[in-house]
């Protein structure tokens, strides 16, 4: 078991957190996952994301713009979804009614790491985040299904040709969501068109200083 910590104290901080996760998933073999509240992140936290993608099979998760009781954390991922795209990772929007609040990453389906380090710039630079991380199959086994438990309907960021950037499936079977699942996943991008006004206004006047949030 090992922790992974920046150093404490009231200034701005070395990503020492970041630092220990990134060399963490450069060594991914079969995969990486990572359950996060929400992306506001700098392009730094973005390469680290994106080479791990390119490395093995990622996973992302975090709350959608529908249901992130965040507004900054919202507006960061209507303003950056075509970078979060690009990212070539599996990106999954949590479908739940409430805003989930976990932070998490696996890897290679053996190793765990649990804490409170955000995917946001004040995780990375200024608080004093924990992540504690331990290695094993046994343990990892007896506590994935909490993270199985919130992707299993989760809503999948895809890219169609006549529709842009839009949630349109659910995760395990790829297929086109109906009934229910259907209302919920244009109920979501209904909030992504409707919010999209009023989060620009708001976005637009706070995201220079996202990292207070």
């Amino acid at each position: 078991m090992a922790l992974i910590k920046n150093p404490v104290g009231a200034a701005a901080k070395a990503p020492e957190s970041l630092h220990d996760i990134s060399a963490l998933m450069r060594n991914a073999k079969a995969n990486v996952r990572v359950h996060t509240p929400y992306l506001i992140a700098d392009q730094r936290m973005y390469d680290v994301l994106a080479g791990a993608a390119a490395q093995v099979p990622t996973t992302i998760f975090t709350n959608s713009p529908f249901n992130n009781a965040n507004v900054i954390g919202a507006g960061a991922f209507i303003i950056q979804k075509n970078k979060i795209k690009k990212l070539s990772a599996d990106v999954l929007l949590s479908s739940k009614a409430r805003s989930y609040h976990g932070k998490v990453f696996t890897i290679d389906d053996k190793l765990i790491g649990v804490g409170s380090f955000n995917w946001d710039m004040r995780s990375a630079y200024i608080n004093s985040e924990v992540m504690l991380v331990e290695r094993g199959r046994e343990f990892f086994a007896a506590n994935v299904g909490k993270l199985d438990f919130y992707e299993a309907d989760a809503y999948q960021l895809q890219r169609q040709p006549d529709a842009g950037t839009v949630l349109s499936a659910v995760k395990d079977a790829g297929a086109a969501v109906k009934g229910a699942g259907a209302q919920a996943a244009n109920r979501i991008n209904h909030a992504i068109y409707s919010k999209t006004a009023l989060l620009t206004l708001i976005v637009t006047t706070l995201y220079p200083f996202r990292f207070l949030f």
